[in-house]
């Protein structure tokens, strides 16, 4: 499903639930950050009830990586994410702060899990959550917006709202049932409250600077935007230096069958339900077949764009799209790992896209 097809169909839901439910504040501004484009809903003053969500050029990154840490793909306040600037010129080194606005600041899917990787994040519970958001992105987008409208406005998460909620996600695509895509959403909601990590952010010449705290220490995530190599730098190297002499301490002194089977045990933890089709498609990405299936979904849907796809050819297009969509999906939702094995993420996005086009065409 295209982000354009999620973004129209969450316009919808939104308005609905908005008709639905009201609370203390009404005036919401709703902010939507997708890989390509950004969407917003409720115009500058946030009382816009139309199912339209505009899009607008992509510009706040360095606000989608606080998202993404403080409130793991979604969250809600008065912060509108721009830097506030001075009358004069310039800026107060703070964030612009509208009292009289609910902002609501989502992450979608693909968006999520490419910034995750970015800013190395890669804590359990956060990726649990964005693994979740690819496989079923239409209904759990329309998750995230509803908790955040819901703190929003005032009121509840739990009870009577979660009727509500099931029934709108039963007209949204998805293949996952509602009531267990809830239950899903809510454990790891748990897990994500035990294991949340601390954000703090700083604002330079309309910068937005966000960093993770780890006990003393904080590491900037998104100095890659700003072309910052070591982003992984921590403020206390003491600390820093003293956490790493232990973990080698006792790695050195364990046994080597203990080190081998938690190095098993971790990888089989990390790869889960899918470590054999990852192992495969390793082994194809090394002996040339990635590229070369690639390359035939690229002939296959030019061929098929410009009319001239045979009768013939097309069982062999059928095979080749099968096995193109599994990539994709595989690739999607390990996509952490998959870059580490090598493989071009984003080359298999865009062949994502013309397997679109060429199943359109069979």
């Amino acid at each position: 499903m295209s982000e354009k097809e999620i973004v129209l169909n969450l316009g919808k839901f939104a308005l609905e639930v908005r008709k639905e439910i009201k609370g203390l504040s009404n005036k919401v501004v709703w902010w939507l950050y997708g890989r390509d484009y950004d969407y917003v809903q409720g115009g500058d003053e946030g009382e816009e009830l139309e199912y339209e969500v505009k899009r607008v050029p992509k510009a706040r990154q360095d606000w989608e990586s606080y998202v993404l840490l403080y409130g793991a793909g979604a969250m809600q306040g008065h912060m509108s994410g721009k830097a506030e600037r001075k009358v004069g010129g310039g800026y107060t080194g703070r964030l612009d702060d509208d009292k009289s606005i609910q902002f609501i600041h989502q992450l979608f899917a693909d968006n999520c899990s490419s910034l995750k990787i970015q800013c190395g994040l890669g804590y359990p519970a956060l990726s649990e959550r964005v693994k979740l958001m690819v496989e079923e992105p239409q209904r759990t987008a329309a998750i995230l917006f509803f908790q955040e409208y819901l703190r929003s406005v005032y009121r509840a998460i739990a009870g009577a709202n979660a009727e509500i909620l099931i029934e709108h996600l039963e007209t949204l695509p998805g293949k996952t049932e509602p009531k267990e895509l809830l239950e899903r959403w809510k454990e790891i909601e748990l897990k994500l409250k035990r294991e949340k990590r601390p954000a703090v952010y700083d604002v330079k010449d309309g910068k937005f600077f966000v960093y993770e705290k780890v006990g003393k220490k904080k590491r900037l995530i998104n100095g890659w935007l700003f072309g910052i190599k070591d982003e992984g730098a921590l403020e206390d190297e003491t600390d820093a230096k003293e956490d790493e002499s232990n973990y080698v301490f006792k790695i050195e002194n364990a046994p080597f069958h203990t080190r081998m089977n938690a190095l098993l045990t971790e990888a089989y933890r990390l790869l889960e339900d899918e470590k054999g089709e990852l192992v495969a498609l390793a082994a194809e990405h090394q002996n040339g077949t990635l590229n070369k299936i690639l390359s035939m979904v690229q002939k296959f849907s030019e061929l098929a764009e410009s009319n001239m796809l045979e009768e013939s050819q097309k069982p062999g297009a059928r095979i080749i799209a099968d096995k193109m969509e599994k990539i994709a999906s595989l690739v999607s939702k390990n996509s952490m790992i998959v870059l580490r094995i090598g493989i071009d993420v984003e080359q298999v996005r865009n062949c994502s896209i013309q397997l679109q086009k060429l199943k359109r065409k069979l």
